[in-house]
């Protein structure tokens, strides 16, 4: 996401109650990480739904139900 023009950030330690959040600015859409969460890989994993809310639901009210659903849905097995 970085490198397409997102800022992906850490929360600061006294505001990590999320896993994490996005928001959409005038200048460029932004991803606040929890910074408590010292995994690489689940910082990772936190991102992906981060995206799904970005590109689907840029003005939708944030934890929302559905808005939650849509963003956190796995691939079929194959």
């Amino acid at each position: 996401m970085d490198n397409h023009g997102c800022l992906v950030v850490f929360s600061p330690r006294d505001n990590a109650t999320v896993d994490a959040y996005s928001f959409d600015t005038p200048q460029r859409p932004m991803v606040l990480l929890n910074v408590m969460k010292d995994d690489y890989y689940r910082q990772r994993f936190d991102v992906a739904p981060e995206l799904g809310r970005l590109v689907m639901h840029v003005d939708a009210e944030p934890g929302r139900r559905a808005v939650e659903d849509q963003a956190n849905v796995l691939p079929p097995s194959s």
